[in-house]
């Protein structure tokens, strides 16, 4: 297990790397996390992959991911392009990877993302986006980390960044979410005191309820005992209704 649990995203060459002992590996280390275009791509793969052996790896990761645990994200928050091709289908899944990354990073603040990748190019841009709490890893790297606990360099240089102790990778859907979660609905929404609706409401009908009582009891008591009460009623706002005023005068004749 890591000193921390690192949230980790994988692109497809790192996937097709893999066998499911080290799936398995993986997922107890940290929180594991497919960007929506890599599943994407793993799915196309296990249709329709050149190499054999890709197509195979595909569909046994496809078939083994949802006891594996590993979340998929449609998080996305805009990363400058930077590949001239960037229309082909490497640049695409490129971009959406970077893109994925940057926006996990965003929350919670003090979490580790890591990017785990063996294509090169990516974990060179990834390192070069400046995020403190992300880095990018080659395979081999976070195998040696999981293993033999040897930090890579760029986890530890991310550490190294953080302001505070690093935050344990909080756990993800395991299904694909392209918005953030709801907020409460308007009819469920609490006040800022934890009182909901209904609850507001019965508290309401119990102060009107107690001020009904309150003002009957004075009333009562100033028609009962008009001297003894003068001195409290000429304080009260009821005293200067009319009606009242006129039914409780200590001068009318009972």
């Amino acid at each position: 297990m890591a000193e921390i649990s690192p949230l980790l995203v994988f692109d497809s060459s790192a996937i097709l790397a893999g066998r499911l002992a080290r799936w398995q590996e993986w997922a107890r280390f940290g929180v594991c996390v497919l960007p929506q275009a890599v599943l994407a791509e793993l799915e196309r793969l296990a249709r329709e992959a050149i190499e054999p052996q890709e197509e195979s790896t595909a569909r046994a990761f496809l078939r083994h991911q949802p006891s594996l645990g590993f979340a998929i994200s449609a998080a996305r928050a805009w990363v400058e392009e930077v590949n001239a091709s960037g229309h082909s289908l490497e640049a695409r899944l490129e971009q959406a990877i970077a893109e994925c990354a940057y926006a996990l990073a965003q929350q919670p603040p003090g979490s580790l993302v890591v990017v785990v990748s063996n294509d090169r190019p990516l974990v060179g841009r990834i390192q070069e986006l400046g995020v403190s709490n992300l880095c990018a890893i080659s395979l081999a790297e976070l195998n040696r980390w999981v293993r033999q606990q040897q930090r890579p360099q760029a986890v530890a240089r991310a550490l190294g960044r953080l302001p505070r102790p690093p935050l344990p990778a909080t756990p993800l859907s395991s299904r694909p979410s392209a918005r953030p979660p709801s907020p409460v609905s308007q009819g469920s929404r609490g006040s800022p005191l934890g009182l909901t609706p209904a609850g507001v409401q019965k508290a309401l009908a119990l102060v009107w309820a107690l001020a009904f009582f309150s003002a009957a009891g004075l009333l009562a008591w100033r028609w009962l005992d008009p001297k003894g009460s003068e001195g409290i009623w000429r304080q009260l706002p009821l005293s200067r209704i009319p009606w009242l005023r006129d039914r409780s005068s200590p001068n009318r004749a009972y």
